[in-house]
């Protein structure tokens, strides 16, 4: 519970599943389980404020991805959360398909411009509304 409140409180989350041209248009042209459940659960927060709801449908979504959140032990939040936001993370990659992986050999190249071809490399492959808030 406490990493769903600390979710629903990314603003720039919450208005990406709360807006039409968001996560409404990402979902009507893929599968996206793990996120509609997501948004699902954030509207029922929105509508409901101050009234008990529960994660269920949040939470066997997340048990698909991950066993170990099968069932109703104590477990990790800090890798549900892991587990969670890289489940909606490939939902919504912008990357349909992705390019054959390569090498790359910058090591000579000063740091900046290390991190900028792996920065690039990394945009290639992996692109979406969770890269975009929570890649570091």
């Amino acid at each position: 519970n406490s990493i769903i409140q600390c979710i629903f409180a990314t603003a720039p989350l919450t208005q990406y599943f709360m807006s039409k041209n968001g996560f409404a248009k990402e979902s009507s042209i893929r599968n996206c389980r793990l996120s509609t459940s997501y948004c699902e659960l954030l509207y029922k927060a929105r509508k409901n404020k101050g009234g008990v709801i529960t994660p269920s449908d949040l939470k066997s979504s997340v048990s698909r991805i991950a066993r170990q959140f099968s069932g109703y032990g104590q477990q990790d939040s800090q890798e549900f959360l892991r587990f969670m936001l890289d489940g909606m993370h490939n939902e919504l990659n912008r990357v349909r398909k992705k390019p054959k992986y390569k090498q790359i050999d910058c090591d000579k190249l000063p740091m900046l411009q290390q991190s900028e071809v792996w920065h690039q490399y990394f945009q290639e492959r992996d692109n979406s509304i969770i890269t975009d808030l929570f890649e570091g």
